[in-house]
């Protein structure tokens, strides 16, 4: 039986990328854990790795929330994600916790999103709230510019189409009367 303190350690070893179980030196510690140690082993390296990630991650929503209003402050925390107007007019749907980027119309009262956009780190090492903080500055200061360079996904017409909206709202009344008929 290990102490705490060498699983913790060996934990530590494996967020830092230092041991490997196909590696000889040390597989001996790992194979000498009970499955029990094993299993908190593999928690604590989550719990490492998340550990040494997440203060990059803190601190680049810090600048991205210190370039918003107060208004989209207030969307980020009830939404996850904050609406802005681009510098020629379009309307998109920025969330910087996955640094995904939506041109997005409205109908009615819902916004749909029409087309999807991303514009890569090239070496893919920053946190997703700096790829949205790009993005974010790019579309208010040179929106044309920011849809010339982002790779875009057409979304499918028909979520927002009047002829689907149509459909759902009979499928809607069709459900309220058979729930009405089962009652």
């Amino acid at each position: 039986m290990a102490t705490e303190a060498e699983v913790l350690e060996l934990a530590r070893r494996f967020a830092r990328h230092e041991f490997h179980l196909d590696v000889q030196p040390g597989a001996g510690m790992w194979d000498a854990l009970t499955d029990e140690e094993r299993r908190r082993c593999l928690a604590y390296t989550l719990y490492e790795m998340q550990r040494r990630t997440k203060p990059e991650q803190r601190k680049a929503l810090r600048l991205f929330r210190s370039w918003l209003t107060e208004n989209q402050r207030q969307q980020l925390r009830t939404r996850q994600d904050v609406m802005v107007r681009g510098s020629a007019g379009g309307m998109y749907r920025i969330n910087p916790y996955c640094g995904a980027t939506e041109r997005v119309e409205r109908h009615g009262k819902r916004w749909f999103a029409r087309t999807r956009f991303c514009y890569h780190d090239p070496a893919g090492e920053l946190p997703k709230a700096d790829v949205a903080l790009g993005h974010l500055l790019l579309i208010r200061a040179d929106e044309p510019e920011f849809i010339l360079r982002a790779n875009e996904h057409v979304s499918s017409g028909e979520m927002w189409s009047s002829a689907y909206r149509r459909r759902l709202a009979v499928a809607r009344r069709f459900r309220i009367a058979a729930g009405e008929e089962a009652a």
